[in-house]
């Protein structure tokens, strides 16, 4: 059954309802998803003779709900509602953020709807109390699990086989968090992990510092190595942005 978000402001561009992924598309998932109640060119005529294959579907709709908002926002009863490291984070206030995580309020804590701080500051659109949280050990793909049963590497790796890369490579994506898990390409795995860990180095992480399992160290490169290597990729990345502005 499609809802409609109250407190959202109607645009042209923007989802204005929620939707039933197991009444619109037949697939047994809980999951609800943004889509557009008026007809425009992201709404294509409805094929009833279609029949959506399920790894794919779900993957691209993870993605969809992930992009558009993977969960609605906390409204102003909830924000009123909040105590703690909750209300620090949805007034962006990274300094008592900071003080709370230091007295020992954990950053992995959940709402009523199951939200935790990072992604309350994420919804304020608060950067640098994110930060703090995600400097703390917050996971920003928690929700991602509890929400969709999978995260972003595996999601990932669905939509790589379904794009029809090699199995090795579906692996090396699948297990890029984890490349000790990978079956058969641990090494690509370690590669994209270190790559991971170079967009944090760049300043383009979620937060100041990566994720326990992100490192380059894997790759067994110098200190002096890394440093070069970032320095490169910082430039090359400079010449791209200014090619696309």
């Amino acid at each position: 059954m499609a809802s409609t978000n109250a407190e959202h402001q109607l645009t042209p561009d923007l989802p204005d309802i929620t939707i039933s992924v197991r009444q619109t598309f037949g697939i047994d998932s809980e999951m609800q998803v943004p889509a557009f109640s008026n007809p425009s060119e992201h709404v294509p005529d409805i094929d009833d003779a279609y029949r959506f294959d399920h790894d794919t579907t779900l993957a691209i709709l993870a993605g969809w709900a992930g992009a558009a908002s993977a969960q609605v926002p906390p409204s102003a009863e909830d924000r009123a509602g909040y105590t703690g490291l909750f209300a620090a984070a949805a007034r962006g206030d990274a300094a008592q953020t900071k003080g709370l995580l230091a007295d020992g309020q954990k950053p992995d804590g959940r709402d009523a709807h199951g939200r935790t701080p990072l992604h309350v500051a994420a919804f304020g659109g608060h950067h640098e109390a994110m930060q703090v949280l995600a400097a703390a050990g917050a996971d920003p793909n928690a929700l991602e699990r509890d929400r969709y049963e999978f995260d972003h590497a595996q999601v990932g790796a669905i939509l790589a086989e379904d794009w029809g890369l090699s199995a090795r490579q579906c692996d090396g994506i699948r297990a890029h968090h984890e490349p000790d898990r990978a079956e058969r390409s641990g090494d690509l795995a370690r590669l994209l992990n270190a790559a991971d860990a170079l967009a944090y180095a760049m300043g383009h992480g979620v937060g100041a510092a990566p994720p326990d399992d992100v490192s380059m160290a894997p790759l067994v490169v110098s200190a002096e190595d890394q440093a070069s290597c970032i320095a490169r990729a910082r430039v090359a990345f400079g010449v791209q942005m200014q090619l696309l502005a």
